[in-house]
């Protein structure tokens, strides 16, 4: 084996190659080739890795360029870049043996209200005192109707919009799909329904 050590920053033959400070270059060794995209093309891209077969001049390689071509290329050294073989990953597995279960149940947010308007299904926290409980029920009660499933009405959204002289914007209905129409249909009955 062969081993060669380039400085990229000297002039080599009045040429200043790449920006690398060190690089070692060993026969066998697998090398990067930077290739134009399309012939005529100004971008590069790097493609292999390819083996170095000997060195042809001062800042010259022979390089296999093996499939799908399957020649012999001498590159210049700013046109090569040093392969470096990833490590290994060990990844760690864990298993489920040993974790408990969780002992607490999920809260139901929703169970305030289930319809019905009764607020008697909250859970309240053990921490709070009877007097503080029953300031809670009491707000809950007063407030009701913000925990319910179903939309309501309120005045706050009803609105006028003036457009002036100009004439409104026309446009063409956004297909929907059999599907999306059919559940379309059903939501706006309940809003009307509601009122």
């Amino acid at each position: 084996m062969v081993m060669i050590q380039f400085f990229f920053r000297r002039p080599v033959a009045g040429i200043t190659a790449g920006l690398a400070p060190t690089a070692r270059v060993v026969m066998r060794t697998k090398v990067w080739v930077k290739e134009p995209v399309e012939p005529r093309a100004p971008q590069d891209r790097w493609s292999g890795p390819f083996e170095v077969k000997e060195q042809k001049g001062e800042a010259t390689f022979l390089v296999d360029l093996q499939s799908p071509r399957n020649y012999l290329r001498v590159l210049y050294v700013n046109r090569l870049k040093l392969h470096f073989e990833r490590t290994e990953v060990n990844m760690l597995l864990v298993t489920d043996e040993g974790v408990e279960e969780e002992s607490e149940p999920l809260l139901d947010l929703l169970s305030a209200k289930k319809g019905d308007g009764s607020v008697e299904g909250v859970n309240l926290s053990d921490s709070l005192t009877l007097e503080q409980r029953g300031d809670c029920y009491q707000l809950l009660e007063q407030y009701s109707s913000m925990f319910s499933l179903t939309p309501g009405l309120i005045h706050l959204c009803v609105h006028d919009i003036d457009t002036g002289d100009s004439p409104p914007v026309k446009n063409k209905m956004y297909r929907l799909s059999d599907r999306v129409k059919a559940n379309m249909k059903e939501e706006v009955a309940k809003m009307l329904a509601i009122g």
